[in-house]
C-alpha cells in the first residue's frame, strides 16, 4: 500500500480519535457529578444536536474527493470552484439544520416525557445550543476537507486534537455548575475555536485560498449535488441505525438511557477510529482513478481490508471481552453492572458494520457510492423497525440486538450488490466476502474460543485482562502479518528520516 496513504490514514486516526476524545474523557466526570437522570438528558440532547450533521449531505467527503481528483488532473480553477460552492452551500444547509434542531428543542416535553420538570427547560436550551455548536463544526469541516484532499491530513488532525482537548476541559469545568445549558455553551466555545483555527490554516497554507461567491458555479453545484445525493442517503441511514436509539429509549425505557449512552460513547470511539483510518482511502482512490490507476485499486482494497480488520480487532475486542472491567474503571461499578451486556452487543454490531469500511471508502473515491443508495437505507429502516419492536419485548437489550441484526443484513446486501466491480476489474463477490468478512471471522472465532478457556479467570481481572490482551495481539498479528510488516517498515523508515 502507498506510504502516503498509510501516513494520512494514521493522521486521520489521530484526528478521528480526537473527535471522540470529548466523549471518552468527559463521561467519568459527568457520571459522578450529575445524577443519572441529568446525564441521560445530556446524552439525548447531544445526540439530537448531532442531527445537524445529517444536513451536511456528505459535502465534506465530496470536497476531499474532488480536491484530490482535480489536483491529480491539475485543474485548479475547478478545484477552487468546488471549495467555494461547497462552503456557501454548507453554510446555508448548516443554518437550516440548526433551525430544525431548534424546533425539536421546543418539544422536549414530548422527546423526554419521563424527564422531571426541574431538567426540562435546561435540556431544551442545551439541545438548541448544541445544534448551533454542531452547525459551526459542520461549516469548519470544509477547511479540514481541503487538507484531506491534498493528502495533508496532519494539519486538521493536530488542530482537532488540540481543540478537542480544550473542549473536554471546558465541559468538565462546566459540569461543576450542574447546568446543561452551561455545558452546551462550553461545547460551542470548543467548536468555534476549532473552526477559526482551521479557517486560519486554510488561508495561510493553501495556494491562493478563496471562497469568493463569484466562484460558485452551476457545474460545481451539480457535481456536488450528484455526488452527495447517495451520501445523504447514507447519512440518513446512519441516523436510522444509531441516531434515534436514545430518543426511543427515553420514551420506552428511560431508566436505561444513561447506561446505553455510556456504551454508545465507547462504541462511537471505535467507529470513529476505524472511520478515520479508512477515510484516507477516499482521496487516494480518487487520485488513482484520475491517473488511470484502476489496476492498483484492487490491491488497495485487499491491503486496506486487512489493516482495518486488524484495527477493529485491537480496539473492539477489549470492549467485548473485558467491558465490565473497562466500565468499572471508567464510570464506576453501577454503570459497569448495567451496561456490560449493552456494550458487548454494540461492539459486535460496530465490528460487523466496519468489515467492509474500505470497500465503502474506495467506492466514494471512485464515485460508485451512487450505486449503493438502497443498501444502507434498507439497513437503517430495518434497524429502526427492530429497535421499536424489540424495545417493547426485551427493553434496552432489544435495541442493542437490533443493531447486530441490521448490521449483518447490511453486509449481506453490500456483498450481493458488489457495486465496486464497476471500478475494479475482476472483483468478485467471493473475494469481497472472504477478505472483508469471512477471513476476519475465523480469527474472531479463535479469540472467542480462547476467551472461553480463560473464563475461570473472569473474576480475577489482574489475570483475565492480560490473558485476553495477549491473545488479541497474537491473533491480530496472525490475521495480517504481511500488512503489519509493511506498516512497521514504513514507520521505521519515517523515524530514521527524522533522525
Amino acid at each position: 500500500m502507498n506510504k502516503k496513504i498509510i501516513s494520512n490514514g494514521l493522521w486521520n486516526v489521530l484526528g478521528g480519535t480526537s473527535s471522540a476524545l470529548v466523549a471518552v474523557l468527559v463521561p467519568p466526570f459527568l457520571t459522578r457529578i450529575l445524577p443519572p437522570e441529568a446525564y441521560g438528558a445530556w446524552a439525548v440532547a447531544l445526540q439530537i444536536g448531532t442531527y445537524v450533521n445529517i444536513f451536511g449531505l456528505g459535502v465534506q467527503a465530496a470536497v476531499g474527493r474532488y480536491i484530490a481528483f482535480h489536483r491529480a488532473s491539475n485543474q485548479l480553477t475547478e478545484r477552487d470552484s468546488i471549495v467555494a460552492s461547497a462552503f456557501w452551500a454548507l453554510l446555508l444547509i448548516a443554518l437550516l439544520g440548526c433551525a430544525a434542531v431548534g424546533v425539536l428543542a421546543t418539544h422536549t416535553n414530548q422527546l423526554f416525557p419521563h424527564l422531571s420538570s426541574a431538567w426540562q427547560a435546561d435540556a431544551a436550551l442545551a439541545t438548541a445550543i448544541l445544534g448551533f455548536s454542531f452547525a459551526v463544526s459542520l461549516v469548519g469541516s470544509i477547511f479540514g476537507s481541503v487538507f484531506l484532499g491534498l493528502q495533508q491530513s496532519h494539519i486538521p488532525a493536530i488542530t482537532q486534537l488540540g481543540g478537542r482537548i480544550l473542549q473536554a476541559g471546558l465541559l468538565i469545568v462546566a459540569a461543576s455548575t450542574r447546568s446543561l445549558t452551561v455545558m452546551a455553551l462550553a461545547h460551542l466555545v470548543g467548536s468555534t475555536v476549532i473552526t477559526l483555527i482551521l479557517a486560519g490554516l486554510w488561508r495561510s497554507r493553501t495556494l491562493q485560498p478563496t471562497i469568493a461567491p463569484r466562484l460558485i458555479s452551476r457545474h460545481s453545484l451539480k457535481e456536488l449535488g450528484g455526488f452527495c445525493l447517495s451520501l445523504t442517503v447514507w447519512n440518513l441511514a446512519m441516523l436510522l441505525v444509531s441516531g434515534l436509539d436514545l430518543v426511543i429509549l427515553a420514551r420506552y425505557a428511560p431508566s436505561s438511557v444513561p447506561f446505553y449512552a455510556v456504551s454508545l460513547t465507547l462504541v462511537s470511539f471505535i467507529a470513529g477510529t476505524l472511520q478515520a483510518l479508512g477515510s484516507a482511502l477516499t482521496p487516494a482512490a480518487a487520485g488513482m482513478q484520475a491517473a488511470d490507476g484502476r489496476n492498483h485499486l484492487k490491491e488497495l482494497l485487499t491491503r486496506a481490508s486487512g489493516l482495518i480488520a486488524i484495527a477493529a480487532l485491537l480496539v473492539a475486542a477489549p470492549l467485548m471481552f473485558t467491558g465490565r472491567e473497562i466500565l468499572k474503571l471508567w464510570v464506576g461499578p453501577i454503570y459497569a453492572h448495567n451496561a456490560e451486556g449493552i456494550l458487548a452487543l454494540l461492539a459486535i454490531a460496530t465490528v460487523i458494520r466496519t468489515c467492509l469500511l474500505p470497500y465503502g471508502m474506495i467506492a466514494i473515491g471512485t464515485g460508485q457510492q451512487r450505486r449503493m443508495i438502497y443498501t444502507p437505507l434498507i439497513e437503517g429502516v430495518t434497524s429502526l423497525v427492530l429497535s421499536v419492536w424489540w424495545v417493547h419485548d426485551y427493553g434496552v437489550m432489544g435495541v442493542a440486538a437490533a443493531k447486530v441484526a441490521s448490521a449483518t443484513l447490511g453486509i449481506v446486501l453490500l456483498i450481493g450488490q458488489n457495486a465496486l466491480a464497476y471500478s475494479i476489474p475482476n472483483l468478485t463477490r467471493r473475494t469481497v466476502a472472504w477478505r472483508g468478512f469471512f477471513h476476519p471471522l475465523l480469527f474472531w472465532v479463535g479469540l472467542y474460543a480462547l476467551s472461553a478457556l480463560a473464563l475461570p479467570l473472569r473474576y480475577n481481572a489482574f489475570l483475565y485482562v492480560p490473558v485476553i490482551a495477549l491473545a488479541t495481539c497474537i491473533i491480530a498479528v496472525g490475521m495480517g502479518w504481511s500488512d503489519l510488516v509493511q506498516l512497521l517498515q514504513y514507520l521505521s523508515k519515517r523515524k530514521q528520516s527524522h533522525v
